[in-house]
């Protein structure tokens, strides 16, 4: 494409420019990604991973756990979801344990960016997630709870890190945390590596 200009005196200057038009960035939006890290639960009866794509791709979700691991293979086409459903944790050593550090997540990934959704399911209540990928990881977060105001689930916070000895540093509002086995206010300070995830409930204190 040309241009030409001309300062009404005689002078002209001529000036050429390329355009070039281009599909849309298919990772254009914060929840869309080739990796994900996705927390299991011992108190569900189920869940499933729910994937979509704007293209059709394949990838691998990966069950990282301390008591057992395998792969699940999945492909999915453009504009459909696929579901895959995650075998229930075993009963093991710490199964029933909701604090502190286990070893106990799902690794998604695919050759194209995707969504992904989980829904955690359990005989009277259902919880479903919007994941975020991992290039969408921060360092600073606010989270926000009922507090007193639930009489019947004590808040708790869930922590991923993709980075072996991430030191994370937990600041507690009225009430104190369960951090690592112990409790603290303010200043709880642990260490969470690959494919771990740490578990910080609300203490009573």
């Amino acid at each position: 494409m040309s241009i030409q200009v001309s300062d009404g005196n005689g002078g002209v200057i001529n000036h050429d420019y390329t355009l070039v038009v281009s599909g849309a960035d298919l990772v254009d939006s914060a929840y869309m990604g080739t990796e994900f890290w996705i927390p299991r639960f011992t108190r569900v009866t189920g869940m499933q991973v729910i994937i979509s794509s704007e293209v059709n791709t394949t990838g691998t979700v990966d069950i990282l756990s301390n008591v057992g691991q395998g792969v699940i293979p999945f492909s999915t086409q453009a504009g459909q979801i696929t579901t895959i459903m995650i075998p229930k944790l075993q009963e093991g050593s710490d199964y029933g344990r909701t604090s502190g550090i286990r070893n106990r997540l799902l690794q998604v990934n695919a050759s194209d960016p995707i969504s992904v959704r989980v829904l955690y399911y359990a005989t009277a209540a259902s919880e479903a997630i919007l994941a975020f990928p991992v290039r969408s990881f921060g360092t600073e977060y606010i989270i926000s709870t009922l507090g007193d105001e639930s009489d019947v689930y004590s808040p708790r916070a869930v922590i991923v890190a993709n980075e072996d000895l991430t030191q994370v540093t937990i600041t507690a509002g009225k009430k104190q945390l369960e951090v690592a086995g112990r409790g603290c206010k303010s200043n709880c300070v642990t260490a969470v590596s690959k494919y771990e995830v740490l578990t910080a409930p609300q203490t009573q204190s």
